[in-house]
């Protein structure tokens, strides 16, 4: 690429509530390390002064920028906030916050790790605590009337995506796992995941 930019994978992603275009940087005047360095000292602010442990419309803002600074920061700074993230991310789940932007802060962090080659240590370690949480977000009901229920699921679905290409046989194993419970729910989602995710013939 001649300019940093990142494009989502959805033809229509511009309709996506909340979401941001990252500008070419050729149109201002700043270096990508300047802007790397930028995006990882604004991760660090928000974390360290703010709450962002309650449902509220603070939290869900902020979780909009946050989703867009993992394709700004350096992989191996990224990488390093992984197990932080994850905790995070499991309160908000406690917390209650709308689905549809914890599914579009986990995808947009395991999309910019993938970029970058490789999800990493940190990410195969909460490989399980990530996918059970994408679980739940799954079993999450889609309403006609909400359009967030609905990028719910299909971004859900892009984050089991792009975790297969990444860790194949782990997430195998973890929806074979997740197909064992007693949970109706959560078995439906496994089905959905491995219906959706592994075609037949792939």
């Amino acid at each position: 690429m001649t300019c940093w930019h990142y494009v989502m994978c959805s033809k229509d992603w511009s309709s996506v509530p909340g979401n941001m275009w990252v500008c070419p940087l050729q149109m201002m005047d700043i270096t990508k390390e300047a802007v790397s360095f930028k995006a990882y000292l604004t991760l660090w602010l928000l974390f360290n002064h703010w709450s962002l442990k309650t449902s509220n419309k603070v939290t869900e803002q902020a979780m909009v920028i946050i989703g867009h600074l993992f394709f700004l920061m350096p992989s191996s700074k990224l990488k390093n906030q992984v197990n932080r993230l994850t905790r995070w991310f499991m309160t908000l789940v406690s917390a209650k916050v709308t689905p549809f932007y914890i599914s579009q802060c986990i995808y947009q962090l395991i999309d910019a790790l993938a970029l970058s080659g490789c999800g990493g240590i940190n990410l195969e370690s909460q490989l399980e605590n990530i996918t059970e949480m994408l679980f739940n977000q799954l079993s999450e009901t889609v309403k006609e009337s909400d359009p967030h229920s609905a990028w719910n699921h299909i971004l859900t679905l892009k984050a089991f995506y792009i975790l297969s290409k990444l860790y194949n046989d782990q997430v195998v194993f973890l929806i074979q796992k997740t197909m064992k419970t007693s949970d109706p729910a959560k078995i439906v989602s496994a089905l959905q995941v491995f219906m959706d995710v592994f075609p037949e013939g792939e």
